[in-house]
């Protein structure tokens, strides 16, 4: 289970760090969601740790590197979040 703790990489940038590490980059018009973890938990968690980082930006992104179950298996329950 990834944790709602981050690391921040940069201004803009944290990193749930975890398997695999999850990032989340806050841009002024939108959120980038990079990876979800392995399986719907996590990419709820994800979600949700996206919209807290960012509570004025209701637009995120998703986005994976590769297909690699612990980097996509929790995109299909994302939106619940």
């Amino acid at each position: 289970m990834v944790s709602e703790n981050t690391t921040k990489i940069s201004d803009h940038v944290r990193a749930i760090m975890g398997f695999p590490d999850i990032d989340v980059v806050v841009g002024s018009h939108a959120t980038l969601l990079v990876a979800t973890g392995l399986g719907p938990k996590n990419g709820v968690t994800a979600a949700r740790r996206a919209a807290k980082l960012a509570p004025n930006n209701p637009k995120v992104f998703l986005t994976t590197t590769h297909f690699h179950a612990e980097h996509a298996a929790g995109e299909p329950l994302r939106a619940r979040a």
